[in-house]
């Protein structure tokens, strides 16, 4: 087969992908509900988790209209909010969907919201590479639901979690972290909560240079960095299948059995979000520092 033939098979495969993705979408529009909102709440659309996460903390559920696939928002509340397709790595979503729901505000990741905008909606891009950009969102946030108090309370509880963290470090080694994502050498670097939360808890993110917040590296990379700890996310791997990868049994984290997952309730850690700090506390924290918690010990 020629190299020409192959790319015209690629061609006409993907072109099969898009065609039965939107018609899926379109169809998932007509299926759409307009649920209510408390009169005076406005209407949202989420289809980045931690806007969902933030909505919860605010005690504001009742404003969604809608949410994304991504199983990530599934916080209780959530059950009977229609679901969006969206797919940020495809920079694509069902804005037929949103539109029927007639929402006020629309939150969406930054890769999704060229397929949105212009389309007669109130897109606002949710920042997700820095702490002071996330600080500024919950405040604009708390504005638009009407919880500016409870906002600011969210920030400052955050602030103070974060502190006692960072002294309870401080002084100590720190310990070499692989995180893996949805799959092996997916990991996340710079511009992600996943490495903030790391580098919070006295950990060192073993792909901390990367110059993409979600890189992909190589087994080989992972192997030569021996991290101490490997820290799954809740879509990726269980550690009995990690523990068994070819090779891996070198890794000081596999031998000492410092292979942990992320518990669903616990997936704040991933998202800038406040809650991500006492979610760091509770699981990288003592992951990484388990001589912190002698009476307790990992979980």
């Amino acid at each position: 087969m020629t190299s020409r033939v192959r790319s015209a098979l690629w061609i006409v495969a993907a072109a099969a992908l898009v065609a039965a993705y939107w018609t899926f979408a379109k169809r998932q529009a007509r299926d759409v509900v307009v649920a209510a909102t408390p009169s005076g709440r406005p209407r949202i659309v989420a289809l980045v988790s931690g806007v969902v996460d933030m909505l919860s903390a605010l005690d504001s559920l009742d404003c969604l209209v809608a949410v994304g696939t991504n199983r990530s928002m599934d916080f209780p509340g959530t059950e009977d909010k229609p679901r969006i397709l969206a797919d940020e790595r495809g920079g694509m979503t069902n804005a037929e969907g949103v539109l029927a729901l007639r929402p006020d505000y629309v939150f969406v990741a930054t890769e999704l919201a060229p397929s949105l905008e212009g389309r007669g909606l109130n897109v606002i891009r949710v920042p997700q590479d820095s702490f002071d950009e996330m600080r500024q969102f919950v405040l604009e946030l708390g504005r638009i639901v009407g919880k500016d108090a409870e906002a600011r309370a969210l920030l400052d509880h955050m602030d103070a979690k974060k502190d006692e963290i960072r002294k309870r470090v401080a002084g100590r080694p720190r310990v070499r972290v692989y995180w893996e994502d949805t799959a092996v050498g997916r990991t996340r670097g710079p511009g992600t909560a996943v490495h903030e939360m790391i580098e919070l808890a006295g950990g060192e993110n073993i792909y901390g240079d990367a110059r993409v917040a979600r890189p992909t590296i190589g087994v080989e990379t992972i192997l030569g960095a021996d991290p101490e700890v490997i820290v799954l996310n809740t879509t990726s791997a269980s550690p009995a299948e990690v523990m068994a990868r070819q090779g891996w049994d070198k890794i000081s984290a596999v031998q000492n059995g410092r292979v942990f997952v992320i518990p669903f309730e616990e997936r704040s850690v991933t998202l800038f979000s406040p809650r991500c700090a006492d979610c760091c506390g509770r699981t990288f924290l003592r992951w990484f520092h388990p001589e912190l918690f002698p009476a307790e010990g990992p979980r």
